[in-house]
C-alpha cells in the first residue's frame, strides 16, 4: 500500500509518500523535487503516519491518493518505478526502472549495506530478530548508529539473511 500527497507551504519540501512493508511498519517520506532534502518517519500504523503528515506538513486526510505498490528492486518513495545506482565516482543517480533495465543497472538497494562493527549492538539486534521483534531491532539500530530508517531497514534485512 502506498499513498502520495502534495505538500503546500513548506518549500522546498513539496511531496510526501506513505508506504507500508507490513501491518505494523509504515514510513512517511517527505522530500523536495530535486531530492536535496528528504525526511523520513517510521510509524506503527497508517493512522499515525497520516497524523504526523497532517501535523508536520498540513496534509489533510482527503488529500491522500493511493498509488500502486513499488516494483521489486525499485525504491518505494518514488511515485514512478525508480532505481538508484552509483556511478564510478560514487555519486548516486536516480533513473526510471525502464531506463535501468535498458542499461542493465543493479539498484543500490540490492547492494549490501555496510553494517557497523559493534558486536554488542549486533548481538542485541540479532536477539530481537530471533524473537520476531523486527521493529524493536530497527529502533535500537537507529538509536545507536544515528542512521536513517531506510538504512536501518536495509541492515535489518541483511542481518535476517546472514547467520
Amino acid at each position: 500500500m502506498r499513498l502520495k500527497a502534495e505538500i503546500k507551504n513548506h518549500a522546498p519540501i513539496t511531496r510526501a509518500i506513505i508506504y507500508s512493508e507490513s501491518e505494523s511498519t509504515f514510513y512517511l517520506l517527505a522530500f523536495s523535487d530535486d531530492l536535496s532534502q528528504v525526511f523520513d518517519d517510521w510509524c506503527p500504523d497508517l493512522g499515525c503516519a497520516k497524523y504526523n503528515a497532517e501535523v508536520h506538513y498540513g496534509i489533510a486526510e482527503d488529500e491522500w491518493e493511493e498509488i500502486p505498490d513499488a516494483l521489486p528492486g525499485t525504491l518505494p518513495h518514488f511515485e514512478q518505478p525508480t532505481v538508484s545506482f552509483r556511478d564510478q565516482a560514487g555519486i548516486i543517480h536516480f533513473i526510471s526502472y525502464d531506463e535501468a533495465l535498458k542499461r542493465g543497472i543493479v539498484p543500490v538497494r540490492e547492494v549490501a549495506v555496510e553494517i557497523v562493527d559493534d558486536p554488542q549492538l549486533l548481538k542485541e539486534v540479532r536477539s530481537l530478530l530471533s524473537r520476531g521483534k523486527t521493529l524493536e531491532a530497527m529502533q535500537i539500530y537507529v538509536r545507536h548508529t544515528h542512521c536513517n530508517l531506510i538504512t536501518a531497514q536495509q541492515v535489518i534485512e541483511q542481518l535476517k539473511k546472514t547467520p
